[in-house]
């Protein structure tokens, strides 16, 4: 019987730990409740959480957002971005950018809570959106030989 509490002790010891990678942080989330910790963001590390607790992971490094070419090449690419100019022409914009996530609790608890983990969906769309209106501004003609220029006012 003895054996028995301390086999099955040191395996709920063992899987209360949880680990994280130097290119992620993550939240406590609580199986059991449903709930998720926004006191502390957790950096890399092992860390014993507890039974019926994970981590909701973040990645740390600097995502890519590209929108490229008439279909999906890889994960994080979209199609070209479809802009109306001023004079009402179409233009296809082959575009791309770069994000990081935030370290801190509250602002990862607020984007799992809006997204889940399916931000990047939306950050693409806002992107989109961002594009269109500023294309907007411009000609055709303008979007073509001031590039320089435009890129400025659409990086704002």
């Amino acid at each position: 019987a003895v054996a028995v509490v301390l086999t099955l002790s040191a395996t709920l010891f063992g899987v209360s730990w949880k680990v994280l990678s130097p290119t992620e942080v993550g939240l406590d989330y609580n199986h059991n409740t449903f709930t998720v910790d926004t006191s502390q963001a957790y950096g890399a590390g092992r860390y014993l959480l507890g039974l019926g607790h994970g981590f909701i992971i973040f990645p740390q490094e600097t995502q890519s957002i590209r929108f490229q070419g008439n279909s999906k090449t890889e994960e994080n690419d979209d199609k070209f971005v479809g802009l109306r100019t001023s004079d009402g022409l179409l233009v296809e914009m082959e575009c791309s950018f770069q994000y990081k996530l935030p370290r801190e609790a509250e602002p990862l608890y607020s984007l799992w809570m809006k997204f889940k983990m399916e931000y990047q969906k939306y950050f693409a769309m806002i992107a989109r959106d961002v594009l269109r209106n500023a294309a907007a501004n411009f000609t055709a003609t303008e979007l073509n030989l001031r590039r320089a220029s435009v890129d400025v006012i659409m990086e704002t």
